[in-house]
């Protein structure tokens, strides 16, 4: 809806609803569907919430886009509107979805100037027997939901990043660069061998940040480098991996490397392919014995 760009900054209807200003109207329109005069189109990127007199409406701009030759005909007659193409208009639908009322309406030209304020309209139309505006209130409160999806991942994803230990898994090599830890010392430790996952502890036993690297060289052999930085200094070590035969054995060995050689859980789930619940039920388990 490049039409309105730097149209106005103003809020519509500002005293009643202290709201949007008319959008920019960008590439962000999508068909609703096909009106007694044209065809009308909603822009996703104004889709909100809105609150007026105690009650929440969804809000959205759309624009119908005259194709009935007859109507534009007689549209154009009127002053200023030789140039009239479409029609801008902010809609507010109830909790329901069955009404809306107009908060700002605009005819404008092919180029995206005002023709014709036509104001708003706080009477309420029943829109159940209108498809179109049925579709657009639909397609909006989809557009709404998505945003919300988008926010609380966006949320989650910032609780994560606040907890002691975080990781970065991927289905490949991790480069070294991606990793927030010293650089030098992460190519001292992989030398020319790849990193396949690491993971980072915020407090290790000793109270410092440690970096737990699981290597592979180009015969698919692993090693285990742990990179713990003391603030005087970064030290590195190997960590030994005892090879084992079934169930009982590998258990002891995580139980090894999570005891002596303090290993998180999270760093031995991923070397030994496991879930991490199932790391700190193991360890539990030898911890009894």
């Amino acid at each position: 809806m490049g039409k309105l760009k730097g149209l106005m900054a103003t809020c519509l209807t500002a005293a009643a609803l202290c709201m949007l200003p008319l959008p920019t109207l960008a590439q962000t329109l999508l068909e609703a569907g096909k009106t007694d005069v044209g065809v009308l189109y909603i822009d996703s990127e104004s889709v909100s919430t809105v609150k007026k007199d105690g009650k929440y409406y969804l809000a959205f701009f759309a624009e119908e886009r005259y194709t009935d030759q007859t109507f534009l005909a007689s549209l154009r007659q009127g002053e200023d509107m030789a140039g009239a193409a479409s029609a801008i208009t902010l809609y507010l639908f109830n909790t329901f979805g069955n009404e809306y009322i107009i908060g700002a309406n605009y005819i404008v030209d092919s180029e995206g100037k005002v023709c014709a304020d036509l104001g708003a309209d706080m009477t309420p139309v029943d829109a159940r027997n209108n498809a179109t505006m049925r579709n657009a209130y639909t397609m909006a409160l989809k557009i709404l939901q998505r945003q919300k999806r988008k926010i609380k991942i966006k949320q989650q994803a910032k609780a994560c990043c606040t907890a002691k230990t975080y990781q970065y898994i991927r289905g490949d090599m991790v480069e070294i660069k991606e990793i927030p830890f010293n650089q030098t010392m992460l190519k001292k430790a992989a030398g020319e061998d790849e990193i396949e996952y690491y993971n980072i502890n915020q407090r290790d036993e000793n109270g410092g940040r440690t970096l737990e690297l699981k290597i592979t060289d180009s015969e698919g052999r692993r090693k285990v480098v742990v990179l713990a930085d003391r603030g005087f200094c970064i030290e590195a070590r190997e960590v030994e991996l005892k090879p084992f035969s079934g169930r009982e054995e590998r258990n002891r060995e995580i139980w090894r490397l999570y005891n002596e050689e303090h290993l998180t859980q999270v760093f031995l789930a991923n070397l030994f392919s496991i879930t991490q619940p199932s790391v700190s039920l193991i360890v539990k388990q030898m911890k009894a014995k």
